[in-house]
């Protein structure tokens, strides 16, 4: 396969003592693979929860396909790669609240983007139609396509399906598949609920209208971000989208709740410029 003209780039900003987000992206011939995770600090380990299912996904990056069988295995794969962590460096430690994490992960093909997810966060869907719309409509060419895993537990939300070491949670993955549009071009941005999740949606009271509207000024910030892209130069387009990510991080880091993590693919055809 050749190699695919897409542009990926991924990042992160702690907003803790140490960062519970790890991420990663690599393009190798013929598919793009990208990732977020989100060590959940109800757990002792965090941090490393996130870090070590990055660093499997990287040891197997050259066997992960889009085929939902294997998507399916491989986050069973993960999650017992966190038990055996556990077993190995914890043996004192009780083992139900040490590893835990969500795991957001975007594989790209020839012809479509396929996502696999437990846990919360965002995978925004942004039409190439992004620069027809002034800022101040409502932002109808991005889409959230990541339905969380939460339910209501004693007055908390709390994840259903998630990576840890604990034996009986469910980590049986929700698979997406988008056909990219060969005309208009696609943008996909995933992230850790630092950034955006529908179940931390801020809301506020419309002036006029009185009915209640969702809000999020890091994701108008990213649309805005991916407008001024699109007329980026294709040879060195790359660099625009990495510095462009890193001053996103940079202006919000006193803003952010949360560690903040994402990672952007941009497909060939995203860009306008000649």
């Amino acid at each position: 396969m050749l190699p695919l003209s897409s542009i990926c780039y991924s990042g992160s900003l702690p907003n803790k003592k140490v960062n519970e987000d790890a991420h990663y992206y690599k393009k190798l011939n013929g598919t793009t693979i990208f990732a977020v995770a989100d060590g959940l600090g109800s757990y002792s380990e965090a941090a490393k929860a996130s870090t070590q299912v990055i660093e499997y996904l990287k040891k197997n990056e050259t066997r992960i396909t889009t085929e939902s069988k294997f998507l399916s295995q491989f986050f069973h794969d993960v999650n017992d790669h966190l038990c055996k962590i556990a077993k190995v460096e914890h043996k004192e430690q009780s083992h139900e609240n040490l590893l835990g994490t969500t795991l957001i992960l975007g594989i790209e093909t020839e012809n479509e983007v396929t996502f696999a997810h437990v846990g919360n966060g965002a995978i925004i869907h942004v039409r190439g139609t992004i620069a027809d719309f002034c800022e101040k409509d409502n932002p109808w060419f991005a889409t959230n396509l990541l339905n969380p895993h939460t339910i209501p537990n004693n007055g908390e939300d709390v994840l259903y399906k998630l990576l840890s070491n604990y034996d009986n949670v469910d980590v049986q993955p929700t698979i997406i598949r988008i056909e990219k549009d060969r005309d208009k071009g696609d943008a996909f941005i995933i992230c850790t609920d630092g950034i955006a999740s529908q179940d931390h949606v801020k809301l506020f009271k419309h002036s006029t209208v009185g009915f209640l509207s969702k809000n999020n000024e890091y994701l108008h910030e990213l649309f805005t971000l991916l407008k001024d892209f699109q007329s980026s130069d294709k040879i060195n387009a790359f660099l625009h989208l990495s510095t462009k990510i890193t001053l996103f991080l940079e202006k919000n880091k006193d803003k952010f709740e949360d560690d903040a993590t994402l990672a952007i693919l941009v497909t060939d055809n995203f860009l306008k410029s000649i």
